[in-house]
């Protein structure tokens, strides 16, 4: 075919020369000279142009005759008999057969007709290799002339020229060879190759069909000659050229043997040479005209599906700014590849994942997830996408988070995501750190009470040069989760004109704060006490920085990254310089009443209290000191510009004289007398001055009862000696009482001389005086005082209640039909005998004899209590018998007695008693007007008063008419018998008076 001349094949149509006629030529045996010849004419002429048809059928499944066109003039040769192989077709197919690339491609031989092939011969219009020829041997060909997916072999620059067939096996032996092969296949080089993949190489014959040359390979030729003459035929043979015969030796014996596959390798049946003619099929299904270049022999290809890292960054997904926190490569801490700085609280983190590129580039599945949160995946093509940014909820940092925990995880699908392998997941640890403040600098007083802080929430107080603090750091946290630390700090001091540690300690860097692994988190802080103990503040006013303060230098590590997580802070508390002093000296009696010191009492207790001042902007604490320069226990705080009062000592004064107190105040810590830490170095101590009186004094004695007008009673003092000395009767000292009305009438004066006391004790002074009448329960005034050499030296005052005389008496009998209601007659009381004690001091013969006294009235013998003489019917039967109705009288005597182990107390020292009333069981024995009655003293005896001024006429007390029958029982109460130790009160019952029915039975005329 030349000039654009195409062979048409059909079933009607004949061979038509277009130009010339160009009959075939053939080559057989002995007639080998002429054919030689006519074949070199015939390649002569082939390469003028002419026109031919291009082959064409319908993909029939019939052969010999099936769906096919041929010209009427058929014609059948070979180009060469000597080297008719044109060129080759390279494909490459993976272990299954399916082809690697989109189309084989032809190589034409650098030979005068595969370059004249190239360019001008019939070709089919789809090339395929061999397995896909396999398959689709039914489908429907065509041929044109076309150099589709064609090189020349000089645009490929092989090591080595194509050969013929037989060569091939030396030829593809060089694998740069083949490189070049797969170059133009789009592999790029053997080292691409999977597991399984071929290298196929089919040899391109030139041969005429249908009266028009084409490139064809051997599986082209046998699928051409099986649909015109059917799968099983094999040819036939015939020296007509316009028969398949004619050419029938060569395409279906030397070309399937020049090259094939005795293992198909699972491509194809094996193939065997034959020396008989093959049969199309047999051509087409086997191994024939086929041969395979290269296997590639490594291990299947199964991607490795790594995850290797995963980056953590800052800010929104995606965008790099060379600043990511850093690198995870494994699931814990020590997997973790610092970057810049960590997330912290509040900090939005994404992601990037990097997934490795592999040997091949594979379709594959990423997958990346958060712990307890969201998780996202992509479909992409692995060596392309080696990276995936992803952002994942929760990507804020909260405090209750110490780390995030990110799985990714890289599937092998196919292009449906079929999963054809599975990753594993892979765990990556993204640390968080804590947020840790430095929180404040403080120093404790000696009580542990803050007294100067400073930090995160402020400043405040100040410390004192020469105060003792205990210096204290405190740290805190905003996570949630509890973290370890680190933590460091150095309180500095102005000492040798440079700042320098206090903490003298080069192992621990001169750190006073020392702290390792310390646990921190939102609920629990941590505060921690300076290694320098109780620390003494010095005073850095002479240093640069123009304000007196303790710098703190702090610095903290976090324990799980110590060389990236350094983190530092200056604090500082500020220095005042105190200055403390006393201000009083202050005197006090046991119940914390002033004295006045220029008055104090022998014998008295006297308590000494001391008034420090703080004149300082800050709370300071002081040792007190007391008069014998030893110190007070404890130590005092007293607020800024405060007083406070402490209590130094007590003592008792001695006998009288003038002597001096002292005290001091210096600051905690300093010894006594040492002021240079302070402003005013004057003000620590004073010195005050006191008087002692004399040591006598008078404490009166209360009275147990009021005192009665119209009564003697006696008033008493002890007389107190404060003082060592006794006071004797050489000394002369006197006392004087003075009684007084409540208008300052003065009502009796008495004086008592020479009165005695031993030292450090007391004696007994009393005064016997009338009481007034007409007082009305006033209040009377009596004083006391001490004459001593003329002078008064201590007078007493003191009031002192009254009570009037009182004279009652019982209502007559009346007519009384029944008792009160709820009348009861009262059981019969006991007589009370009381007394009174007590004893004086007698000075005698040079000593002091201490007498004890004692009086009482004795109730041994009963009152008389009898009937009224005139009363009809009472008797007496061994006691008295009478009616209710009538009067009795009563008789009663004082008798005395004395308390064993005492002395009888003289006359003057007491009274008799000078009041008694009767009570009476109907008034429940009270006393009052109209429920008792007075009696009337005459001598040693008590009456009921008199009528009248004869002494036989006696006033009587009626029984009342509804008495019941039953003992009847007065009761005499005698008192206002005062004596030095008070008024003695006695009770005595009466005898007892029977009574036995009433007086309405002696004088009821109806009842005679």
């Amino acid at each position: 075919m030349t000039d654009g001349h195409v062979i048409r094949v059909n079933r009607t149509n004949k061979i038509k020369r277009l130009d010339r006629d160009v009959e075939p030529l053939f080559f057989w045996r002995e007639r080998f000279k002429i054919l030689s010849f006519i074949l070199v004419i015939s390649i002569i002429l082939c390469a003028i142009p002419f026109s031919a048809n291009a082959l064409n059928w319908d993909g029939s499944t019939q052969g010999g005759g099936g769906g096919i066109t041929v010209n009427a003039k058929k014609g059948y040769a070979l180009r060469s008999t000597s080297d008719n192989c044109i060129g080759y077709r390279f494909s490459t197919v993976d272990k299954s057969g399916r082809i690697k690339t989109s189309s084989p491609i032809d190589i034409f031989r650098n030979t005068g007709i595969g370059n004249n092939a190239y360019s001008y011969e019939q070709k089919f219009n789809t090339k395929y290799n061999k397995k896909q020829l396999i398959d689709n041997q039914n489908s429907g060909f065509a041929t044109s002339r076309n150099s589709n997916n064609c090189y020349k072999e000089t645009s490929m620059g092989f090591v080595s020229s194509l050969p013929k067939p037989e060569g091939m096996k030396s030829w593809q032996n060089n694998t740069a060879n083949l490189n070049k092969v797969l170059d133009k296949l789009g592999i790029g080089n053997v080292d691409n190759l999977k597991n399984g993949d071929k290298i196929i190489v089919e040899p391109i014959y030139d041969v005429k069909l249908e009266n028009v040359y084409h490139a064809v390979t051997e599986t082209e030729i046998a699928i051409y000659g099986k649909h015109i003459l059917g799968a099983n035929s094999d040819g036939g043979a015939s020296w007509n050229s316009q028969s398949w015969g004619f050419i029938s030796n060569y395409v279906n014996i030397v070309y399937p043997n020049a090259l094939y596959t005795p293992d198909g390798q699972g491509l194809w049946p094996a193939a065997t040479p034959s020396k008989r003619r093959i049969t199309f099929y047999n051509i087409i299904n086997k191994g024939y005209g086929v041969g395979i270049a290269y296997t590639e022999t490594r291990k299947t290809f199964s991607p490795a599906l790594n995850v290797r890292i995963c980056e953590a960054w800052p800010g929104t997904a995606g965008v790099r700014n060379n600043n990511h926190f850093g690198i995870s490569s494994g699931n814990s801490f020590s997997n973790w590849e610092y970057g810049h700085d960590y997330p912290i609280n509040n900090d939005e983190v994404w992601y990037a994942v990097h997934f490795p590129a592999d040997t091949e580039n594979c379709y594959v599945r990423q997958t990346v997830s958060v712990e307890g949160g969201e998780s996202k995946s992509r479909n992409v093509w692995l060596n392309s996408n080696t990276w995936f940014d992803v952002k994942l909820s929760p990507s804020r940092v909260d405090l209750d988070r110490s780390h995030f925990t990110v799985y990714a995880k890289e599937d092998w699908i196919d292009s449906n995501g079929k999963v054809l392998k599975y990753g594993a997941w892979k765990t990556f640890y993204i640390p968080v750190k804590p947020v840790l403040h430095r929180y404040e600098v403080s120093a404790l007083n000696i009580q542990g009470d803050k007294q100067a802080y400073s930090g995160e929430a402020g400043r405040g107080g100040a410390v004192y040069y020469g105060q003792r603090i205990y210096p204290q750091y405190t740290f805190t946290a905003e996570n949630n989760w509890t973290s370890r630390h680190y933590l460091r700090g150095i309180l500095y001091e102005w000492r040798d004109n440079d700042w320098r540690p206090a903490y003298d300690n080069a192992s621990l860097g001169n750190a006073d704060l020392h702290d390792d692994y310390v646990g921190i988190n939102s609920s629990y802080s941590y505060t921690s006490t300076s290694r320098l103990g109780l620390y003494t503040v010095p005073n850095n006013e002479d240093a640069p920085n123009e304000s007196n303060e303790i710098p703190f230098y702090i610095w903290t590590h976090w324990y799980s990254d110590i060389p990236h997580t350094t983190e530092t802070k200056w604090l500082s508390l500020d220095i005042v310089i105190p200055d403390v002093e006393l201000t009083d000296i202050i005197l006090t009696d046991s119940t914390g009443h002033y004295l006045d010191k220029n008055n104090l009492e022998v014998g008295k207790e006297v308590y000494v209290f001391y008034r420090y001042k703080n004149n300082t902007d800050c709370t300071v604490f002081v040792n007190g000191y007391r008069n014998n320069r030893s110190q007070i226990n404890g130590t005092f705080a007293i607020e800024p510009h405060q007083t406070s009062t402490v209590f130094g000592y007590s003592f008792t004064p001695p006998d009288s004289g003038e002597f001096n107190i002292w005290g001091g105040v210096y600051l905690d810590g300093v010894p006594i007398y040492d002021t240079h830490y302070e402003t005013n170095k004057f003000n620590n101590a004073k010195m005050i001055s006191y008087k002692v009186k004399e040591p006598l004094d008078l404490i009166p004695v209360e009275p147990n009862t009021p005192y009665r007008e119209n009564t003697d009673v006696i008033t008493s003092y002890w007389f107190v000696n404060q003082g060592s000395k006794d006071c004797l009767p050489q000394r002369n000292v006197k006392i004087k009482m003075k009684a007084y009305k409540p208008n300052g009438h003065l009502i009796a004066e008495k004086e008592k001389t020479n009165c005695v006391v031993p030292g450090k004790d007391k004696n007994l002074i009393y005064f016997k005086w009338h009481v007034p009448e007409d007082l009305n329960r006033q209040n009377i005034k009596i004083t006391a005082e001490i004459i001593m050499d003329g002078k008064t030296q201590t007078i007493v005052n003191h009031q002192y209640g009254t009570i009037p005389y009182e004279r009652f008496t019982t209502p007559d009998t009346r007519y009384e039909e029944k008792a009160p209601d709820g009348f009861t007659v009262p059981g019969i009381p006991n007589s009370k005998q009381n007394y009174a004690t007590w004893w004086e001091y007698v000075y005698e013969n040079g000593h002091f004899n201490k007498k004890f006294y004692s009086i009482g009235v004795q109730c041994g013998t009963p009152a008389e209590l009898t009937p009224d003489e005139n009363s009809k019917s009472h008797r007496e039967d061994g006691r008295w018998v009478m009616k209710s109705g009538y009067g009795t009288w009563l008789t009663t005597k004082d008798l005395l007695f004395r308390v064993s182990n005492t002395d009888t107390a003289p006359s003057g020292t007491y009274t008799l008693p000078q009041y008694a009333y009767a009570a009476y069981p109907e008034f429940d024995y009270k006393y009052g007007n109209n429920l008792c009655t007075t009696l009337q003293k005459q001598g040693i005896n008590w009456y009921f008063n008199a009528l009248t001024p004869s002494e036989h006429v006696k006033r009587l007390h009626y029984t009342p008419l509804y008495f019941p029958d039953g003992e009847y029982v007065a009761k005499v109460v005698k008192s206002d018998m005062w004596t030095p130790a008070g008024n003695i009160i006695s009770e005595v019952v009466t005898e007892t008076v029977t009574i036995k029915g009433n007086a309405y039975e002696d004088w009821y005329v109806g009842d005679k």
